[in-house]
């Protein structure tokens, strides 16, 4: 019996053939399911405070800039060390609030809503004079966006944007000429929560609804729609682009949205993120785009954390199939490595065996390949590259209810095969009642000799570290008779 394993799947029926009840740190892949790699630190140099938001961000010259905010200060990484990028002034980021970055040109812009908006070309950061304070910046056809925004002549105004004069960070003051312009999106009750840029035009997202923004020219220079449907996301930062598409998280479902219309995709998942990630702080789940393993992870505050993102979400996109793990990060940030010569290897280890845990063929060492990165709750930068973890997945159920089989082989078909594995099997001779535990077997050539009887089986596989990567099952069953 050869069973295509359909990913983790917790919210279907587990006698689906190749349904996964349970994962921990398993992500889908395009040829099938693999442990996720663990996290590394990219320097020695710790932030002196919790991260609010980071960023990485490249100039028009393709020099890249690595930032992170803190309640009171803006750092810029630079080799191993954090230097103080601030302004004279400490900042105030509020409990709740975070630091957003988006790059314009060669001027890098970051708002928190409780200060002005920052401007660095390079060095320090200072007030962006006239502009308003706002929670949320985006860039888009030549505009730089402020969302959620606090100035002298509107007040607060959580749900008004902002855009500066076009190519001109600059200029604010509405003007046909300049086409800087402002106002509000008033259709549907709440403050925007989030946005981003599709293409040449803009999201705006509230918690209920969705508004879709095009490019007019003067007078009006932006053009308005509320998306149909009672569909919102519950924070900027759970709204992921992956550049002809947002993937985004509402009060109820995963979605995708290309421009068009927005689509469910968590049908799978939904009842068990939504009963797992805790509501009281659902508005600090963080998305991050994995480029090279074309996932989009979560990482999301679960019941009885204090609000500590200690779980993870995957989604790879392409595959349409899902993982979960866990992790405990205060930020998230796609991270891209200056890459490693023979000239610049000292900065970065003594020697051969002082290098860090990072497999060879790993994206991590070519300056231009974006890799998965957090900043964890020791407020360290570590790039998501190191070898993985322990790791198992839980099947759903297999037999019937009439027949006893004696499950006596599992051949799981390897991709990469384990150095080491476990696969503890559980029966019952009913749907429905307690599992009984028969011990587990290990990894020998390439399979697994459990030899139990009962009428519904269960298989749990286990690896302690290193990687694997596997597409299927295949289960040798031996009828024993009915009852």
């Amino acid at each position: 019996m050869l069973a295509e394993l359909l990913g983790f799947t917790p919210d279907i029926d587990p006698m689906t053939p190749g349904a996964m009840v349970d994962v921990s740190n398993i992500v889908p892949t395009e040829r099938g399911f693999a442990a996720l790699e663990s996290p590394i630190a990219v320097s020695g140099a710790l932030l002196p405070a919790a991260c609010f938001g980071a960023a990485k961000v490249r100039k028009l010259d393709d020099t890249k800039r690595t930032l992170a905010g803190t309640q009171t200060k803006i750092y810029e990484l630079s080799g191993s060390a954090w230097n103080d990028v601030s302004r004279a002034a400490v900042y105030t980021t509020g409990p709740d609030s975070r630091w957003r970055f988006v790059q314009f040109g060669n001027a890098t812009l970051c708002c928190n809503k409780s200060d002005a908006t920052q401007v660095s070309i390079s060095g320090a950061f200072a007030d962006l004079a006239g502009s308003p304070k706002a929670s949320i910046c985006e860039t888009v056809g030549g505009f730089v966006f402020l969302f959620d925004t606090n100035e002298a002549t509107y007040g607060d105004s959580p749900d008004r944007w902002w855009c500066s004069g076009l190519y001109d960070y600059t200029t604010w003051t509405p003007s046909s000429t300049t086409q800087a312009a402002t106002g509000r999106l008033m259709d549907t009750a709440g403050r925007v929560i989030g946005a981003k840029r599709l293409g040449q035009n803009m999201v705006a997202y509230k918690l209920r609804n969705m508004f879709l923004a095009s490019y007019v020219g003067a007078p009006f220079i932006w053009s308005w729609q509320e998306i149909p449907g009672e569909i919102g996301a519950i924070s900027h930062e759970c709204i992921v682009s992956i550049g002809t598409e947002h993937i985004f998280i509402s009060q109820d479902d995963f979605w995708r949205f290309d421009g068009v219309r927005p689509t469910p995709i968590g049908t799978p998942v939904r009842k068990w993120f939504f009963n797992r990630v805790d509501p009281k702080y659902i508005q600090r789940v963080q998305g991050l785009h994995d480029r090279q393993r074309k996932l989009v992870v979560w990482f999301y505050p679960s019941v009885g954390s204090n609000g500590v993102c200690d779980s993870w979400i995957a989604y790879h996109y392409k595959m349409d199939k899902w993982g979960a793990g866990s992790m405990n990060v205060e930020s998230i940030i796609e991270y891209a490595s200056n890459g490693m010569t023979f000239d610049n290897f000292g900065s970065l280890a003594a020697s051969w065996d002082a290098l860090p845990n990072i497999a060879y063929d790993s994206p991590f060492w070519i300056s231009e390949n974006p890799v998965a990165a957090v900043i964890d709750t020791a407020h360290q930068l570590n790039t998501i590259t190191a070898t993985p973890g322990a790791a198992s997945m839980t099947s759903g159920f297999f037999g019937d209810d009439t027949e006893f089989t004696t499950l006596n082989k599992v051949r799981p078909r390897w991709l990469t095969i384990p150095s080491a594995a476990n696969l503890t099997h559980y029966t019952a001779d009913y749907a429905g009642v307690a599992l009984s535990n028969h011990g587990s077997s290990a990894l020998y050539l390439g399979a697994f000799n459990p030899l139990w009887s009962g009428r519904w089986h269960q298989i749990k596989l286990a690896t302690s570290s290193g990687s694997f990567e596997l597409a299927a099952v295949d289960l040798t069953l031996v009828p024993d008779g009915t009852q």
